[in-house]
């Protein structure tokens, strides 16, 4: 009871390093390069691309869909609806900063 108390027995941290399930297939190396390939694929073929054509790009290709999908959730691209409302693509991009600056003179008393 003592060696529990103290937190040595049980240690909720211990446990978490060593949950235990399969290892991951998918290294570090692998990750930058699918997230690499998102921003390759949008520049060039805009928003509509599968996850067939990230993992040919990225060279990922042993790996599931539901694996890319799980490495994509973690590097920030989660449930982006094309039909709704679109991705940003480069030229948008330059309008909306264009805009931005147009504003911002505006308000700053710069624009006469």
């Amino acid at each position: 009871v003592q060696r529990h108390a103290k937190g040595q027995i049980g240690d909720s941290t211990l446990r978490k390093e060593n949950a235990g399930g399969c290892p991951s297939k998918a290294t570090d190396q692998d990750r930058r390069a699918i997230v690499r390939a998102v921003n390759t694929l949008r520049r060039t073929e805009g928003a509509n691309f599968t996850s067939g054509r990230i993992k040919v790009i990225a060279g990922v290709t042993r790996l599931s869909n539901r694996t890319l999908n799980r490495i994509l959730n973690q590097g920030g691209y989660r449930y982006l609806q094309g039909r709704r409302k679109g991705l940003l693509t480069l030229a948008d991009l330059k309008k909306r900063l264009k805009f931005c600056k147009a504003i911002r003179r505006r308000k700053l008393g710069l624009d006469f």
